[in-house]
């Protein structure tokens, strides 16, 4: 009986309300910054995406940035990006002399280094065995993109090197675009778009840890329930 007793007392201490008003809190923040994030992403994210390239003949080098969190808890949002990268990885249709791989987080270190470690450059928790270089001719963002609390969806947000965007026949319309003024660009457009993402991926995985740690809570309470109950 005492333990029931014990059991209960530290229940009514970390109760359900308690745990959601803290999540509900911190959900609302991520949500802020989220706002104030999307407001240098999307426009970043526009530019890429609706930027007319020239496909260059052979194979190029390429790089593959994921996104992930460095603790578990949050379902399948680590999992997801993990995946689409192997999927990349592995597509003989992609012209890519190299793949490589950035992880940011210990979830895709881990994640992809069981199958794909001689791929990985570096990771944000190592020091790399080589320097970062770049030398790439385009790069892939794979990242969590933040629809509401109980969905996300895998996203890859493709970014290119300086001379990519010059060879763009949407760039080559200005008149005024010097070499110093496109690597400006270029370099405040991979900030924004990192920015961006890292954002919706935080916010990704704040909702994805409410439902399981809403679960949990929720049966506790009913496993308490039925102690006192056969008591």
């Amino acid at each position: 009986m005492k333990n029931v007793v014990r059991c209960q007392n530290r229940w009514n201490c970390s109760s359900s309300n308690k745990w959601n008003g803290t999540t509900v809190h911190n959900m609302c923040s991520f949500k802020i910054e989220l706002r104030a994030a999307r407001s240098y992403g999307l426009s970043t994210k526009a530019f890429y995406d609706n930027l007319e390239v020239e496909k260059t003949e052979g194979p190029q080098k390429h790089l593959f940035i994921g996104e992930t969190s460095d603790c578990g808890l949050y379902g399948a949002a680590n999992s997801s990006i993990v995946k689409n990268i192997r999927t990349q990885l592995t597509d003989e249709k992609q012209n890519f002399e190299g793949r490589t791989i950035i992880a940011i987080g210990d979830k895709s270190r881990t994640g992809l280094s069981r199958t794909h470690s001689s791929n990985i450059l570096l990771s944000v928790n190592e020091i790399g065995k080589r320097s970062l270089v770049f030398g790439y001719a385009s790069a892939d963002i794979v990242y969590n993109r933040f629809k509401s609390t109980i969905a996300y969806t895998t996203s890859r947000q493709k970014i290119l090197s300086g001379d990519g965007i010059a060879r763009s026949k949407s760039i080559q319309v200005y008149n005024s675009t010097n070499a110093d003024i496109l690597r400006s660009f270029q370099e405040f457009n991979l900030a924004s778009v990192l920015y961006y993402t890292m954002e919706e991926n935080a916010t990704s995985e704040q909702s994805s840890r409410m439902t399981p740690m809403d679960n949990a809570t929720k049966n506790t309470g009913k496993l308490i329930n039925k102690i006192n109950y056969l008591l």
